[in-house]
C-alpha cells in the first residue's frame, strides 16, 4: 500500500478519535454543570410575586432570588450536611372559598421527587373576599445530616388555583458562631400614629390588626407606639404596659405601649419608664423598659425596651444609656429593643452606640421602608437583640395591614409594621 495513503489514513482515525473525545467530554462537563450543586454556605433572601398554586395540590415555591453577583430563580435548595434557619410568608389573593392554605418545608433525597416529608408545617383557614397570609415560623431550625434537597411548598384544600406572592430567608448556622439555646420568641413593632386614632375607620382596623396578629402569630412581646386609644384591652393571656409622656390622657403626648404573653413570660419588678428629651416636643418621647423571665425555661431572662426615639441622636443615645446604668443592664444582658428608632443607620451601629460597645451578639430585622404613609421610604422601625441565632423577618405592605383602604380617612403619618422571630 503506497505510504501516503497509510498516512492520510492514520491522520483520518486520529482526527475522528480526537473528536470522540473532545464530544464525549463536552457531554460530560455539560452533564456536571446542569446538575444542582450544594450551597456550602447559603444565605439567601427571595420573592415570588403571582405565582399560580394549581387546586388541591402541593407545590414548590419558585423563588426570585437576588444578591450581589446572583439573579436567578430557583425553588429548590440542595443543601450540605448541617443546620440551616428558614423564614417565609405567603398571601395568597382574595377567594369566595372556605378552604386551608398551608406553608411547610420539604427535605428529600436528591433524587426523590416526591413530597411527603414536609416539616415546620402552618396552617391558617381562609375567609371568603379576603387575602390569606400563611407563615412558616420565622426563624424555623432544620438541621440534616447528609446532603437534602429543601424546598418551601404550599398547598390548598380549594377547587380553585390561586395566585400567590411571598417573601423567603435562608441561613446557614456556621460552625463557631454561639449557639443559643433558649426559646424561639415572636416579637411585633408598629407605629400606627396619633392620627389613626382619631377617626374609627382607621382605629378600628388598626386595633383588629394588632390583637389579630398577636394572637395568630402567638406573640411573646409587641411595642405598640402611639396608640393613642384609651379603652384598648389586649387579648385573653396578654398584659400590656403603658409609657406616657404628658401631663393629661394618653391621647395627648406621646405613648408607647408594650403587651407581653403572660403565659410565657413573668415581669421581674416593675417597669421602668421615662422620657427622653425631645427638642420638638416639651413632653419628650416614651421608653419603657421591663425585665422578664421565662416560664417554660429556667434561668432565662430577657430586658424588654419598648421606644420612641427622638431624631436628635445624642438626646436618645444619653437618655437611653442613663436608663440602662439606672437599670442595671449590661454589654452581657439579653435585651429585646423594639422600636420607632427615627434613624436609617444599620441596626448594629445603633444598638452599639447606645451600649458604648459591641456586644457579642446582635440579631435585628432586616432593614425596611417603614415610614411614613404613604412613601414608606424611610427604615426607621426595628427589633434588635443582643442574643439569638437568627431573626426572621416579615414586613408587610400597607395593602396588607389595610385590606380595604377608606377614601378621605386619615391615616396621617402611619408606619408599616415589622414583626421578627427569634430563634
Amino acid at each position: 500500500m503506497d505510504n501516503g495513503i497509510v498516512i492520510l489514513i492514520i491522520f483520518v482515525v486520529v482526527v475522528f478519535v480526537v473528536a470522540i473525545v473532545i464530544f464525549l467530554y463536552f457531554i460530560f462537563r455539560n452533564k456536571e454543570e446542569n446538575q444542582i450543586q450544594p450551597e456550602p454556605i447559603p444565605n439567601l433572601s427571595g420573592v415570588v410575586t403571582n405565582q399560580f398554586i394549581e387546586p388541591n395540590q402541593k407545590q414548590i415555591i419558585n423563588w426570585f432570588i437576588s444578591g450581589s453577583h446572583i439573579m436567578y430563580y430557583n425553588g429548590t435548595f440542595t443543601l450540605l450536611p448541617g443546620t440551616y434557619f428558614i423564614g417565609a410568608n405567603l398571601t395568597y389573593q382574595p377567594s369566595d372559598d372556605i378552604s386551608q392554605r398551608t406553608i411547610g418545608v420539604s427535605v428529600r433525597d436528591p433524587d426523590d421527587m416526591t413530597m411527603t416529608n414536609i416539616i415546620g408545617v402552618s396552617t391558617v383557614g381562609s375567609v371568603p373576599g379576603v387575602s390569606t397570609t400563611v407563615i412558616l415560623p420565622l426563624g424555623f431550625k432544620l438541621t440534616i445530616d447528609k446532603i437534602q434537597n429543601v424546598s418551601i411548598v404550599t398547598s390548598q384544600n380549594s377547587m380553585s388555583g390561586l395566585l400567590v406572592s411571598g417573601s423567603m430567608t435562608l441561613r446557614h448556622h456556621q460552625s463557631g458562631s454561639p449557639e443559643y439555646n433558649g426559646p424561639a420568641i415572636s416579637l411585633f413593632q408598629w407605629n400606627p400614629h396619633w392620627q389613626c386614632f382619631t377617626n374609627q375607620c382607621c382605629y378600628n382596623v388598626a386595633i383588629d390588626y394588632i390583637n389579630s396578629n398577636i394572637v395568630s402569630r402567638n406573640v411573646d412581646f409587641a411595642n405598640i407606639i402611639e396608640l393613642e386609644y384609651d379603652q384598648y384591652q389586649p387579648p385573653s393571656n396578654y398584659t400590656k404596659i403603658v409609657g406616657h409622656c404628658g401631663s393629661g390622657p394618653i391621647t395627648s403626648g406621646d405613648v408607647t405601649t408594650l403587651i407581653y404573653n403572660q403565659n410565657l413570660w413573668q415581669p421581674v419588678g416593675n417597669a421602668y419608664k421615662f422620657c427622653i428629651a425631645d427638642s420638638t416636643d416639651a413632653n419628650g418621647r416614651p421608653t419603657l423598659i421591663q425585665q422578664f423571665t421565662s416560664k417554660n425555661q429556667s434561668n432565662f431572662n430577657v430586658y424588654v425596651v419598648g421606644s420612641h426615639f427622638t431624631h436628635d441622636r445624642d438626646s436618645y443615645i444619653s437618655g437611653l444609656q442613663n436608663a440602662f446604668n439606672t437599670v442595671g443592664i449590661q454589654t452581657t444582658s439579653q435585651i429585646i429593643m423594639m422600636a420607632d428608632t427615627n434613624q436609617n443607620g444599620s441596626s448594629q451601629k445603633l444598638i452599639s452606640d447606645i451600649l458604648g460597645t459591641t456586644p457579642a451578639v446582635i440579631q435585628s430585622t432586616a432593614i425596611s421602608g417603614t415610614c411614613c404613609f404613604s412613601s414608606f421610604r424611610l427604615a426607621y422601625d426595628r427589633i434588635i437583640t443582643t442574643f439569638g441565632n437568627h431573626m426572621g423577618t416579615y414586613a408587610p405592605s400597607f395593602n396588607e395591614v389595610i385590606t380595604n383602604p377608606v377614601s378621605g380617612c386619615n391615616y396621617g403619618e402611619m408606619h408599616l409594621p415589622v414583626f421578627g422571630n427569634l430563634s
